[in-house]
């Protein structure tokens, strides 16, 4: 996976990109 990701173990087939607080909190709200 390329940089770090939200994901506890790498390698685990799901690759989250990180996300800025303010996109999550867009995101929670819609």
């Amino acid at each position: 996976a390329l940089g770090h990701s939200l994901s506890a173990e790498p390698g685990d087939g799901i690759f989250i990109p990180p996300v800025p607080t303010e996109l999550m909190q867009a995101v929670a709200k819609t």
